[in-house]
């Protein structure tokens, strides 16, 4: 039984919206995503579905929004913060992220993490035809200088994890739910 962004194969369902980002599933079912997903002892186990939110039906009840905790933790910065950062807590800067990152990959929460190039940054515009604009920017005083993805039990754990980043003491550090698949 699975359900792709629209149908449930092999099972019969009654899906209820409650708000837009909270779907609950009134049958026997318990929805895994593509990264990580629940075995039948209730276990995280890594899945292989190239379709990065497509939910396997399994065994139990639960709700969708319980499976499906990926948050983004955007990190911004500027150049007045990097510098701050540099210059101040560059040492517990790096340890921070080596801390979080190895703590994340052995329980299994950690899907990716990058820091982003500032340099080469480019913009794509296509309104009345294919407009590419080099970057950095002059006018530009925040950008994102990385990324983490997660896959948590709660949005209070995402921001657990992006409270225990340098940078948040500098600059914003933003957490952001991943959309849940169309109905």
């Amino acid at each position: 039984m699975v359900w792709t962004g629209g149908s449930v194969v092999g099972a019969v369902a009654s899906v209820q919206m409650k708000s837009m980002y909270s779907i609950s599933w009134s049958f026997a079912c318990r929805c895994v995503n593509s990264t990580y997903g629940m075995s039948t002892s209730g276990q995280r186990v890594k899945t292989r579905c190239p379709h990065s939110l497509s939910l396997y039906v399994a065994v139990g009840h639960a709700s969708l929004k319980e499976f499906l905790l990926k948050y983004m933790i955007l990190i911004h910065t500027s150049a007045a913060s990097d510098l701050a950062i540099r210059s101040e807590a560059f040492a517990e800067f790096e340890a921070a992220h080596g801390a979080v990152i190895g703590e994340l990959s052995i329980t299994g929460e950690l899907i990716d993490t990058h820091e982003l190039a500032v340099l080469g940054a480019k913009v794509v515009r296509t309104n009345g035809g294919l407009s590419v604009t080099n970057g950095p920017f002059a006018e530009t005083t925040e950008w994102v200088g990385g990324y983490y993805i997660v896959d948590v039990a709660s949005e209070d754990r995402a921001i657990e994890i992006a409270a225990r980043f340098v940078e948040a003491r500098y600059a914003a550090v933003e957490v952001r739910a991943f959309a849940l698949p169309p109905l």
